[in-house]
């Protein structure tokens, strides 16, 4: 009856360290105290699948704090007016009048600010000019503006007349 109990003790042990690294460790020496082998056998089970879920959130935080980061950085141009500039310290968004950051402290000299007041030109891809296309039944040019989507191209005048159909 002693050896039984030693042997109690024993398994409780190993599920009290089994479940200690989780703050579980009570529940492991329950486990491993009552059920023995078997309970020891569930204290791993569960530390097992407690360290499974803390790599998948570890993994989760991770691929949250990689979006974020991506999107801040692809927002940050298309915020920046020319009421904004960039510390170059910290590489926070503050006013272009501010002469002191309030994220880092930085101070900013007068050429600085003015240099951050300046209108900033942003560059815009633009597709080629559109050039009017002459229309289909009396081949005046038709400016873009007055073309009609998926329609044949047609001068006012003539909306809504069969087009010339040419065969060569």
């Amino acid at each position: 009856m002693f050896l039984l109990f030693i042997f109690a003790v024993a398994c409780g042990i190993a599920g009290y360290l089994l479940l200690e690294p989780m703050d579980n460790g009570g529940a492991g020496a329950a486990l491993g105290f009552l059920l023995g082998p078997i309970g020891i056998l569930i204290a791993w089970i569960m530390r097992m699948n407690a360290q499974r879920e803390l790599e998948a959130q570890r993994v989760r935080h991770d691929r949250h704090h990689r979006e974020s980061d991506s999107r801040a950085t692809a927002v940050v141009p298309s915020a920046m007016t020319r009421d904004t500039k960039v510390c170059p310290d910290c590489a926070e968004t503050i006013k272009a009048d501010a002469r002191i950051c309030r994220f880092c402290r930085r101070e900013f000299s007068v050429e600085e600010i003015a240099a951050a007041k300046a209108p900033r030109e942003v560059a815009r891809a633009k597709g080629p000019p559109r050039e009017p296309k002459p229309c289909e039944v009396c081949g005046t040019p038709v400016a873009w503006a007055d073309q009609r989507i998926g329609g044949p191209v047609q001068c006012p005048e003539h909306r809504g007349a069969p087009a010339r159909r040419s065969f060569r």
